[in-house]
Formats: structure tokens, sequence, C-alpha cells
């Protein structure tokens, strides 16, 4: 039978009596504020893995962060995520990952957008809503037809000049969204060769 060295007795004794440091954080280290967050997680707080419990702790010091008002929005908004089906939360997920990829200042275009959008009437809105479900109900091929369509009509309309732009704008004033739309149609079909 093969002695065991005393180099590797000690070694394994030291070892033994080294406690590792316990990577997850402890329920009592939180702060007041994030304790009361999170008071949801109190029992099962051991229960979860150090990452997750990171990124609760950086929602819980977000959430002390905003007012009164940023609250209810967050709040209407996490209630209408957990409304949703799996599959509309998947794709909600997938949207929410595309737009996090999005260089800043296409992020900051969308959110002009967005803007815009919320105040609009409602039977604008109401319109739009109905125009986007009948695209997301076309086929693929013709889905990238019409985006491949309206890309270049973007590209047309960036590409004109500032005193073109400006026309354009000055003629399009105070009009509703579907006149401005059948100027912009005119306008594109007259000048870009289509």
């Amino acid at each position: 039978m093969k002695s065991i060295s005393p180099k590797l007795l000690l070694l394994g004794a030291v070892i033994g009596t080294i406690s590792l440091p316990s990577l997850a954080v402890e329920w009592h280290s939180l702060s007041k504020k994030q304790q009361k967050a999170l008071a949801q997680y109190e029992y099962t707080w051991p229960d979860i893995a150090e990452p997750e419990q990171l990124k609760l702790i950086r929602k819980a010091d977000r959430w002390a962060e905003m007012s009164p008002e940023q609250r209810k929005r967050a709040k209407q908004r996490m209630e209408k995520i957990a409304a949703m089906s799996p599959e509309e939360r998947a794709e909600f997920k997938a949207r929410a990952e595309r737009f996090n990829a999005l260089p800043p200042e296409q992020k900051r275009r969308m959110h002009e957008r967005r803007k815009r959008f919320a105040n609009l009437p409602p039977e604008e809105k109401a319109k739009m809503k109905a125009e986007m479900e009948a695209f997301r109900a076309l086929p693929e091929a013709e889905k990238k037809a019409k985006k491949e369509d309206m890309k270049a009509r973007r590209d047309f309309f960036r590409n004109l000049s500032q005193s073109e732009k400006e026309a354009l704008k000055a003629q399009m004033q105070g009009l509703s969204r579907e006149e401005r739309k059948a100027i912009r149609e005119k306008y594109y079909q007259t000048y870009s060769g289509q």
C-alpha cells in the first residue's frame, strides 16, 4: 500500500480549513430600500443564483430612483407583459433584444417616433395599428418587397436637398396623416423615376 506524502497531507488539511467565499449576496447585506423593493424574494433569496440576484438588485436600485409617475408607467408595462401569452412574451423579448442591439442614433429616432405616435389622435393610432397588423399578416416575400420599397422611399426623401425638404414640409403643414401620405406618394412618383 502506498503512503501519502506529508506535503499532500498538509495541503489537504489547509484546503479543508479554508472556507471559500460565497458568491451569493446575503439578504441582510441589502439596503432597506433594496429589501423593500425585493420583499417578494426574501424567503427564496438564498436559492437565487448570484447573477440573477445582482440583476434584481440593479432593478431595485433603478426602481428607487424613479419618480411616482415613472413607477406607475413601469408597473403598467409589467402588468401588460404579465398578461401576455408565452408566444407574445417571446416576441416581445425578441423585439427588445433587437432594439437594444441598435446603435444609439437609431434608438433615439425610434424613441422620437414612439413619442409622435403617442401624441396622435386615437383614430390615427387605430388606423396605424390596423396597417401594421395587415403588414404582419403578409407572406414573408411580400413583407420583404414592401420593406425594400419603404427603404427606397426613405432613402429618396433623405437624399433630397435641404430646400426641397423645406418646400415639401411647408406643403404638408397642417395636413392630416393621410393627406401628407398622398403628397409624399405623388412627390415620390413624380421625381424618383419609379
